[in-house]
């Protein structure tokens, strides 16, 4: 099984909403267990989004990391976090971490506003592209009514 299916199906505690087994966990590695009947658990994908936070793995290598810290605000988790990942102890560095990639965070909003703003994006080249058919079919003497376009293009033309 590959790596990326496993975390797939990887689980979260939320340890606010959860009672942790304080005679197995050992919280200065990272290391939290619950009461099996007292825990709040997720699964990241189910979305990925858990509370006020985008949680996802990345790549542990350095061009990696600083991009994502720098560019999308994206931070590790740490024990001191409120969800942290089930049965899974800090790296020497502090991290959770499955074979070569590392569990971040990225404040939900700002994840948001990021997706919003590359459909816009996305949505005025898709309206460029289409401006720029018809201006050659124009040119062209091949011009097409809306309607004609529509039924060929569907829901492409109504960026």
């Amino acid at each position: 099984m590959l790596l990326q299916e496993r975390i797939r199906d990887f689980a979260f505690i939320d340890k606010r909403k959860s009672k942790i087994d304080t005679k197995k966990s050992n919280p200065e590695l990272g290391l939290f267990f619950f009461d099996s009947d007292k825990r709040v658990k997720y699964k990241i994908k189910d979305s990925g989004k858990i509370s006020d936070y985008w949680y996802h793995w990345i790549h542990k290598d350095d061009f990696r990391i600083n991009t994502v810290r720098a560019i999308r605000g994206y931070d590790f988790v740490t024990k001191e976090d409120d969800v942290v990942p089930e049965g899974l102890k800090l790296n020497a560095e502090g991290q959770y971490q499955i074979g070569d990639l590392v569990l971040m965070k990225c404040p939900l909003e700002q994840f948001l506003k990021r997706k919003l703003a590359a459909r816009a994006r996305s949505n005025a080249e898709l309206q460029a592209t289409l401006n720029k058919f018809k201006a050659s079919t124009k040119i062209e003497g091949a011009e097409m009514e809306d309607s004609q376009l529509n039924e060929i293009l569907g829901e492409l033309t109504k960026v």
